[in-house]
């Protein structure tokens, strides 16, 4: 798939399912073989999984195939107070 592809399907997710809260759109956009990596207590798994939360993405043939997201932990428990 040309780079140009792959950039119109993260656009679409972003423009039409987060922004404009199109969420038919998802079962289109995120392959049956999603897989997600860092992933919410009680989160399901596939697309109804992607409804609940969106960060970065890997993908295959024209879908979105995978996903990670990175959280600052150090940071989160210096802001908490914890001793480190």
């Amino acid at each position: 798939m040309r780079r140009l592809d792959n950039k119109a399907v993260i656009r679409r997710l972003f423009d039409d399912v987060l922004n404009a809260g199109n969420l038919k759109l998802v079962d289109g956009l995120i392959a049956t073989s999603y897989v997600e990596h860092n992933p919410a207590p009680g989160q399901t798994a596939g697309a109804a999984g992607v409804r609940l939360r969106v960060h970065f993405y890997g993908l295959e043939n024209g879908q979105i195939g995978e996903h990670w997201h990175n959280i600052d932990e150090l940071g989160l428990l210096r802001q908490l107070g914890v001793a480190l």
